[in-house]
């Protein structure tokens, strides 16, 4: 059932592509005013209290990925601050050329 979907899918986009190339190029232009993960975050934070009570003050660190690691690595994540240290939330960026598209907004959420 997936995978007929995805058929269709694929088949509709490259329909579209056929008939309007210039779409792709506006989806490709598009930009979020929510860009760094910081103001995302924030975004975020505000959207889920019409859903979810407000949480107690939570730091987040925001860090690159090393350069030397890029290849390798997800667009972003989150590791578990140790047991004995619960504040120290750690979110890693990968800024990899191959990620610049990318949406933060769900990798953050």
């Amino acid at each position: 059932m997936l995978t007929k979907k995805l058929n269709e899918s694929e088949q509709k986009l490259a329909t579209l592509a056929a008939t309007s190339p210039s779409s792709f190029l506006t989806c490709e232009k598009h930009t979020s005013k929510y860009e760094e993960p910081k103001s995302i975050l924030t975004h975020l934070k505000k959207k889920i209290r019409t859903d979810f009570p407000a949480l107690k003050k939570q730091t987040c660190h925001i860090r690159a990925v090393d350069s030397s690691l890029e290849n390798f690595l997800s667009p972003a994540f989150y590791l578990t601050p140790p047991i004995d240290e619960p504040a120290a939330n750690v979110i890693y960026i990968n800024h990899a050329a191959k990620y610049r598209h990318q949406n933060l907004h769900a990798t953050l959420a």
